[in-house]
């Protein structure tokens, strides 16, 4: 397209093919389209016209960078979640204050036993099943903890390379390619 001047200032848009025709400006001024060659003399609209972006296409690199990150995304999810629901351990719910009630609640003879038992034994404590359940949970969640690590280093990892082949793109083609 080619912009035809008008007497008032205003430039109107004209084809080629619409040439040696009339058109009117919105000043309401006839004008007569040059010829094909007078034309091709006036300026061009797509000079006037900001060049386009060019669009973005998806590459190795960006899905790299995105499988990456809803991996982590994902991964600090679970971990939230593990971190959350994790295993309680069943005698921290016990106050100083319950553990004194209790040791008040003893006879005297009970507390006699409880000491001998501890003195043949030593500190050495035997294990409950709500204690051994807490302990084999805590197993359990370590093992998760450390897969959870692993993944979230494997999505950081796909994260790092995507941005690596972007970068070796972008020097390859001498930073035309935007990243």
């Amino acid at each position: 397209m080619y912009l035809l001047p008008c007497s008032c200032g205003r430039k109107i848009p004209v084809h080629l093919r619409q040439a040696g025709e009339i058109v009117k400006c919105e000043c309401g001024t006839s004008i007569e389209v040059p010829t094909l060659s007078g034309v091709k003399k006036l300026e061009r609209l797509e000079a006037l016209v900001e060049p386009k972006i060019a669009q973005h296409h998806w590459t190795l690199g960006h899905a790299l960078i995105f499988v990456g990150g809803v991996v982590v995304l994902f991964m600090v999810g679970i971990g939230i979640y593990l971190y959350i629901s994790g295993p309680r351990d069943p005698y921290a719910s016990f106050t100083p204050e319950q553990m004194i009630q209790a040791a008040a609640t003893r006879t005297p003879i009970q507390s006699l036993r409880l000491w001998q038992m501890l003195e043949r034994s030593g500190l050495e404590h035997h294990k409950r099943g709500a204690e051994i359940a807490f302990t084999d949970m805590q197993a359990q969640y370590r093992v998760y903890w450390w897969i959870l690590f692993m993944v979230v280093g494997i999505g950081t990892a796909l994260a790092a390379a995507g941005m690596i082949v972007l970068n070796l793109k972008k020097k390859k083609t001498g930073g035309a390619a935007r990243a």
